[in-house]
C-alpha cells in the first residue's frame, strides 16, 4: 500500500495532535491550531526528506513514531522561544527602550516619492 504526500499527511495527522497532546496544549486554544500549523509543516518536511520506502504498515508506524518525536521537539523549541520572548518583552521598560533610542521610527518618504514631486515642479509653467 503506497501512499502520496497528501493520503500520508491526511491519514495520520494523530501524530501531530499527540505531538501537541504531550505539550499540555488544549485543542480549543488558539495556540493549538498555530502549533498544528508548525507541526504539519514539520510533519511534511520530514516526510519529504525521509528516503525509506513507505509500502507497509510496520514501515509507516516506524516513520510516524520518527516523525513524532520530531515534531514534538519543534513544538517544544517553539514554545520555549515563545516563552522567552514574551518573558524578554514584559521585563523591558517602554520608558528604556524610548529613551535609548530604540523606539521605532516614523516613516519616511522614498526617492520615488521625492523624485515626482521635484519633476512636478520642474516642467511647471513660469509664471507671469
Amino acid at each position: 500500500m503506497t501512499y502520496n504526500e497528501t493520503e500520508m499527511f491526511t491519514h495520520n495527522t494523530r501524530v501531530i495532535h499527540k505531538a501537541i497532546a504531550r505539550l499540555h496544549v488544549h485543542p480549543a486554544t488558539e495556540l493549538y491550531s498555530e502549533l498544528f500549523g508548525i507541526g504539519s509543516e514539520a510533519y511534511i518536511n520530514y516526510l519529504r526528506h525521509f528516503e525509506d520506502p513507505l509500502e507497509t504498515e510496520v514501515q509507516i508506524e516506524r516513520f510516524n513514531r520518527i516523525a513524532g518525536s520530531i515534531i514534538y521537539r519543534v513544538l517544544l523549541r517553539t514554545l520555549q522561544r515563545t516563552q522567552r520572548n514574551q518573558a524578554k518583552f514584559n521585563n523591558t521598560n517602554l520608558e528604556d527602550l524610548v529613551y535609548n533610542g530604540h523606539e521605532p521610527r516614523a516613516p519616511t518618504t522614498t526617492a520615488c516619492w521625492a523624485s515626482t514631486s521635484t519633476r512636478s515642479t520642474a516642467h511647471s509653467a513660469p509664471s507671469t
